[in-house]
């Protein structure tokens, strides 16, 4: 299976968000697993179905999947293919971004389970309501240029604390819970932060 993390989270446009104020503290959060182990739980799951072209996106960086990270936007996203068919999941009703994941883990497991057992259908018309665009590429980048998103002249110096300084300022105003934002422009925000702070590592 190839590399399955993707960041920043590419939240798919047609599903709803769950406002920050409403996510509820997981019903087995004493036992709340990992964000590196449940990510690793939901490709098991998915490659034990055949799935092909699984990314799963979220507001973490996949080399910083080893650390004790807690993403500010905790939602999770899950793309994968059955055949030639594209499928998309995405949860964000749980406080940690390792919820979520598992979350996703046990509804898929779910719907393959019941169909297993009832032997109803195929497993593509399982995931059917779940059809969707292909998995998101790896991003460089925004198509208006990262400087351009975040408000930082060409003639700028940039530092990790400018990029993410001018990233809060901005998504305090773009981020969908706010009557000025939107997916779209949140998304485009952490594309920008993402290709900034790539440029900054050359």
């Amino acid at each position: 299976m190839k590399k399955a993390t993707s960041s920043p989270l590419m939240w798919p446009e047609a599903w709803q968000r769950t406002p920050a104020a409403k996510r509820l503290p997981f019903a087995d959060a004493r036992k709340g697993m990992p964000l590196p182990a449940a990510v690793k739980r939901l490709k098991r799951v998915l490659e034990g179905l055949g799935a092909g072209q699984v990314i799963v996106s979220l507001n973490a960086e996949p080399r910083r999947l080893r650390e004790a990270v807690t993403p500010q936007d905790p939602g999770a996203a899950v793309y994968f293919s059955l055949g030639s068919q594209h499928y998309v999941l995405a949860c964000d009703r749980w406080q940690r971004a390792g919820d979520n994941v598992i979350a996703l883990a046990r509804h898929i497991r779910t719907v393959a389970a019941s169909l297993e057992h009832l032997g109803i259908g195929l497993l593509a018309q399982a995931f059917a309501g779940y059809a969707g665009s292909p998995p998101p590429p790896d991003v460089s980048g925004t198509s208006r240029g990262w400087r351009v998103v975040l408000h930082i002249r060409s003639s700028e110096g940039i530092t990790v604390e400018h990029i993410n300084a001018r990233y809060r300022a901005l998504a305090k105003k773009l981020h969908p819970d706010q009557p000025t934002g939107s997916h779209g422009a949140m998304t485009e925000l952490n594309l920008a932060r993402a290709a900034a702070l790539r440029e900054l590592r050359r």
